[in-house]
C-alpha cells in the first residue's frame, strides 16, 4: 500500500499546479467580465424622482421596475441595507427609455461610459490583462445616466438641465434614510 507523504513531490507538484492554475485565473480575468457574468449582463439604473404610477418602456415592452440595492451601512456590529427602485438593462448599447407617468410621457437616451470601479479594480487586481479584455469586451461600461431623474424626463427637461449625478444620488439617500427611520 502506497502511503501519501504531503512533503513528498506529488503533493508539492499538486500545490505547484493549483497555484498556477488560480494565478492563470486571476491573471486572465477581469473585474468588469466577473461583474458582468454575476449580473447576466444587465445593470441597473436607478429611478429618482418617480410619481408611483410611472411605466417604462424599451422597444415598446415595459420593463419591471424593481427594488436594487443601493447603499449599505454598517456600525455597532450590525448592518443595513438600502434599497431603491431600479430597471436592470444591458450595458453595452446605447438604448432609448419612454416613460409615461398619467398623461405625461417623455423620453430618455442612456448611452455606455466607462465605468470608474471597473477600471480602478483592474488597475489594482488585473493592470494590463483587465483592462485589455474589458475593452474588447466591453464589460467596463454602464448606461449613463445611472440615476434618471424621472420628473424631468417627465417635464421634457434637457438632460444637461438636470440635477446632478450627485446630487440625484443624495436625493434617493435621503429619501431611502427617511423611509426606513
Amino acid at each position: 500500500m502506497k502511503h501519501l507523504n504531503p512533503t513528498g513531490k506529488s503533493a508539492i507538484r499538486t500545490f505547484v499546479v493549483l497555484g498556477l492554475a488560480v494565478s492563470g485565473l486571476f491573471a486572465f480575468s477581469s473585474c468588469g467580465s466577473i461583474a458582468g457574468a454575476f449580473t447576466k449582463g444587465k445593470r441597473p439604473s436607478y429611478i429618482v424622482n418617480s410619481p408611483k404610477d410611472v411605466t417604462i418602456t424599451k422597444d415598446g415592452k415595459e420593463l419591471d421596475v424593481a427594488l436594487e440595492l443601493f447603499a449599505v451601512t454598517e456600525g455597532y456590529g450590525q448592518s443595513l441595507n438600502f434599497y431603491t427602485s431600479a430597471i436592470k438593462l444591458p450595458y453595452k448599447k446605447a438604448t432609448t427609455l419612454q416613460i409615461t407617468s398619467g398623461d405625461r410621457t417623455g423620453t430618455v437616451d442612456l448611452k455606455p461610459k466607462g465605468t470608474r470601479a471597473i477600471f480602478w479594480g483592474n488597475l489594482i487586481f488585473a493592470p494590463i490583462v483587465g483592462h485589455i479584455i474589458d475593452g474588447v469586451t466591453k464589460n467596463n461600461k454602464s448606461l449613463q445616466p445611472r440615476y434618471i431623474d424621472v420628473e424631468s424626463v417627465l417635464n421634457h427637461v434637457p438632460l444637461e438641465d438636470w440635477p446632478r449625478q450627485k446630487k440625484l444620488k443624495r436625493i434617493e439617500k435621503k429619501k431611502i434614510k427617511k423611509a426606513y427611520m
